[in-house]
């Protein structure tokens, strides 16, 4: 199984969650041009993803989606993704990171841990007619002078999941 079949088999199993992304976007949005993170385990087994926008200087990077399987949650796996995520906003020079969640998901409660502030609330669609909290951490300025290779170093191997199991 490839990436892009991982990413889009989670994300149908998780769809009340998160909604659904079409196939074809996933393809040729994301997967080609690298805006994912793959979360595994220590045996290398996918556990999770991170889809999202580009990192642009002076600008957000956004949050698409975040998924971990269902099983695997708890163990660390996304705090891991979110160092790789915000790794890749400091390289990028991104203002912030910005993401939306739904208020009833126990998600929320992860996005607050790992320091990101609710900066609004707003009514969600029609179909689920639930809330939607739209979350912010902010990069200071000062850490866009950090090279490329320093935020890698001070990271764990993601992909290994060797710290987390």
């Amino acid at each position: 199984m490839n990436d892009a079949a991982f990413i889009i088999g989670l994300m149908r199993t998780e769809t009340d969650a998160v909604g659904f992304i079409p196939a074809p976007a996933i393809r040729e949005r994301w997967i080609p041009l690298g805006r994912y993170i793959i979360q595994r385990d220590r045996r290398g087994l996918r556990r999770g993803y991170i889809l999202h926008g580009p990192a642009t200087a002076r600008r957000p990077l956004y949050v698409n989606q975040c998924i971990i399987e269902t099983d695997h949650r708890l163990r660390g796996y996304a705090t891991l993704a979110v160092r790789t995520l915000l790794a890749r906003a400091i390289s990028g020079q991104c203002t912030e990171i910005r993401l939306n969640c739904a208020a009833d998901l126990s998600a929320n409660a992860f996005w607050m841990t790992e320091g990101f502030t609710p900066i609004w609330i707003q009514t969600g669609g029609r179909r689920r007619d639930r809330q939607i909290i739209t979350y912010q951490k902010k990069i200071p300025a000062h850490t866009h002078t950090i090279s490329q290779a320093q935020p890698q170093m001070l990271l764990p191997n993601f992909t290994r999941g060797d710290e987390h199991p």
